[in-house]
């Protein structure tokens, strides 16, 4: 018996089979139907998916046989690996000086070979898909081509399976590193807030306890003071919302009833100037299926965007709601200032402001709204006269695929 040499690369062939890890796995219906089918085309008892492990011949799969592994010593496997033609047969083992001792046909009775190397794409031979007979025969052109393609679609799977569990542990490492970002946002904007907040709270109190013994000038500068305060702390919470906004994406879809979600944005929005809210969305009864926290924060936004930019003395909001079989069809219309005709193309562009004054927003809402619509997989339009208000247009798609898509 002649054991089977290691290739020169064994080193790097040997990586190769650890970085597909696939050793000492569970068994795979993939494997086990191509190799149940090839025994049956090509009329073998035994049909397997082996990788060759340093000492071992690994049977990912085992069609004839119980056992799922071997000495490499003895494997048949080891030298078709190293043969230099396509295919490796043996036609009588008990014939051939590498094998007519080995244990294998001496105690197991193998007479007949056929094995076709398995090959990564960067040109490693993991192992073989290979047939055993226990009688002497030959395998004619139609077979050898039959168990050449076989394996071509064992490299396939393999293939796959490999660049699915790349893709798994990039995203577990991109999750990972969204939260350690989120943790690091979230302390940032924390330490960021807290000496404003502080200054804040004094300019407020020196306003509101000293009003009268203060000079004018003086009061003006500490309003001005609450005024910049007041817009460093939004702008730092509009920055953390807009970067943690794909946080939200995560939930399910879940049933929704528009009128307790106005409920409770009519609640948020209830310490701001002046505002009613109306339309159909109020009188929609009928839950539907959506996800809950972004439909909430764009609805929010939009609300709470026509009630600070509004300048008349009441903010009117019309918050209309349609289904179609294939969407939900949203819109906010307002009463306000509208955006002029030079912002109006880029009003969703981060950073982007309707109005220059600091009490009017940080330019960020609008931002996370498109993003947050998009990632539902639907589209937002705006519509906007000045001086007569604005309208958004947005929809939702029913069937996106399969609650929220997350883009990486």
């Amino acid at each position: 018996m002649l054991a089977p040499k290691f290739p020169e690369n064994e080193s790097d062939r040997q990586a190769a089979v650890e970085r597909y890890d696939i050793l000492d796995t569970l068994p795979e219906e993939n494997y086990d139907n191509l190799t149940a089918l090839i025994a049956r085309v090509t009329e073998s008892p035994v049909s397997l998916i082996t990788m060759l492990d340093h000492k071992r011949n690994y049977l990912k799969s085992h069609y004839g046989v119980e056992f799922s592994e071997s000495p490499r010593e003895i494997s048949f496997c080891g030298h078709a690996i190293n043969a230099t033609e396509q295919i490796m047969v043996v036609e009588d083992a008990s014939k051939d000086e590498r094998f007519h001792d080995n244990p294998l046909v001496t105690e197991g009775g193998i007479r007949f070979y056929a094995g076709v190397p398995l090959v990564t794409p960067d040109n490693f031979k993991l192992g073989t898909l290979c047939i055993f007979d226990v009688k002497p025969k030959t395998l004619d052109g139609d077979l050898r081509l039959v168990l050449i393609n076989a394996a071509k679609q064992v490299e396939t799977i393999l293939a796959h399976r490999y660049q699915n569990r790349l893709l798994i542990d990039y995203r577990k490492q991109l999750e990972l590193r969204n939260t350690e970002l989120e943790d690091f946002a979230k302390t940032t904007a924390h330490d960021l807030k807290s000496p404003i907040i502080s200054a804040l709270y004094l300019a407020e109190a020196l306003v509101e306890d000293h009003s009268k013994e203060l000079p004018a000038k003086a009061l003006t500068s500490l309003n001005k003071i609450v005024a910049s305060a007041t817009s460093v702390c939004r702008y730092i919470d509009d920055l953390l919302s807009y970067y943690t906004s794909e946080k939200i994406l995560l939930n399910q879809k879940e049933p929704v009833i528009l009128n307790d979600l106005l409920d409770d944005i009519h609640g948020l929005s209830g310490s701001m100037a002046s505002h009613r809210i109306s339309g159909t969305a109020l009188d929609h009864e009928k839950p539907i299926i959506i996800n809950r926290g972004a439909l909430l924060q764009v609805l929010t936004n939009l609300v709470m965007n026509a009630i600070s930019h509004c300048d008349k003395e009441v903010a009117e909001i019309r918050v209309d709601f349609k289904e179609s079989r294939l969407s939900y069809d949203f819109s906010v219309t307002d009463n306000g200032a509208g955006i002029n005709s030079v912002t109006l193309p880029k009003v969703f562009d981060i950073f982007i402001q309707q109005n220059s004054a600091a009490d009017r927003g940080t330019g960020l809402g609008l931002a996370i709204v498109k993003r947050l619509v998009n990632r539902m997989g639907g589209e937002i339009s705006v519509e906007s006269t000045e001086g007569a208000g604005t309208c958004f247009n947005f929809t939702v798609p029913k069937n996106t695929a399969d609650d929220i898509v997350v883009s990486l």
